[in-house]
């Protein structure tokens, strides 16, 4: 029965046996014969002294092509955890810009109505100023006319006046 890497702590054995390792062909069969979806989450998430040692080994044993896919997943994980990161961080500027953009739209309808009622209001009172106006056209009709009247009324009665200091000297004569 062939060996075969069980763990984490198996990877790192086996990385140490290739360090020291003259004779590498039972290392070689026990990389081959493990699971190599294993392997690479190990590689990835090793700590960073320990992935120096399983580089050096990987490369030693299974040579430059086998080490190039272990260093292009570690590269792809690591920018997928950068792009999350900043994902988050767009995200959350996205949030602040829609929060933003929402509270400027109701400050934005709330000027928009605030305009309409107050165009209303102008509205209403030029009316009103035009029914007042209609009235102070009115009123000065009615003086002009009540001015004429009196005047009328004067001419009255200074003629009266006159007739009644005339007949008042005819009486006392």
């Amino acid at each position: 029965m062939t060996k075969t890497i069980e763990s984490p702590q198996d990877f790192m054995n086996w990385a140490n046996q290739v360090n020291h390792a003259v004779h590498q062909c039972d290392l070689q069969d026990e990389f081959a014969y493990s699971k190599l979806a294993d392997l690479k989450q190990w590689f990835i998430h090793s700590e960073k002294i320990d992935r120096h040692l399983l580089i050096f080994s990987i490369q030693k044993n299974q040579g430059g092509d086998v080490l190039i896919d272990f260093l292009n997943l570690y590269a792809r994980h690591k920018a997928n955890e950068y792009l999350e990161a900043e994902g988050e961080e767009i995200n959350k500027r996205w949030s602040e810009l829609l929060q933003k953009e929402s509270h400027y739209e109701y400050e934005k309808n709330m000027r928009e109505t605030w305009i309409i009622k107050q165009t209303a209001d102008i509205k209403e009172l030029k009316e009103d100023l035009r029914v007042e106006r209609k009235v102070i056209d009115r009123y000065e009709t009615d003086n002009l006319q009540l001015e004429s009247e009196l005047e009328k009324l004067k001419a009255e009665l200074e003629k009266y006046y006159v007739i009644d200091n005339h007949i008042r000297s005819l009486i006392n004569k």
